[in-house]
């Protein structure tokens, strides 16, 4: 068996990459909400990001802070650094809580989105999946 860190490509390790592939497969196949095929980059640019784990489909939101100054750690390869930057610019960290269960969760957004605190939004659904973000989805809101 090769080791964990074996790569794939040289932000994506085999395990995530199995992983990330084998849930969206399934997902896709069973058609479960929230869960769409991959868009092109010029969409995925101007979706929002959030952790997987925090995405509720079709869920009501506030936006509870102004843009905070936090960059996620993204692992990365090492000598890859600069790649964290790029990922992350344009984007603008904000802190959401969801209406029915009040949980408050971290919601990246494109500097360009219209967003401000006290506003309610609602999400979409899931865009895409990052390869150089584990754990990371572009999510659609309005």
């Amino acid at each position: 068996m090769p080791p964990d860190d074996d790569t794939i490509s040289p932000s994506l390790s085999r395990r995530a990459a199995v992983q990330a592939g084998a849930l969206t497969a399934a997902a896709l196949a069973f058609g479960l909400p929230g869960v769409r095929g991959a868009s092109t980059e010029q969409e995925a640019d101007a979706l929002a990001r959030i952790y997987a784990s925090d995405f509720h489909p079709d869920a009501r939101f506030e936006v509870v802070s102004n843009p905070l100054d936090y960059t996620p750690e993204t692992p990365i390869q090492e000598g890859e650094a600069f790649l964290v930057d790029r990922y992350w610019r344009g984007y603008e960290t904000r802190v959401i809580r969801y209406g029915n269960t009040n949980e408050r969760v971290l919601f990246f957004v494109p500097e360009s989105a219209d967003v401000e605190p006290g506003q309610t939004y609602e999400t979409g659904e899931i865009r895409s999946t990052d390869e150089l973000a584990e754990g990371i989805v572009g999510v659609t809101f309005v």
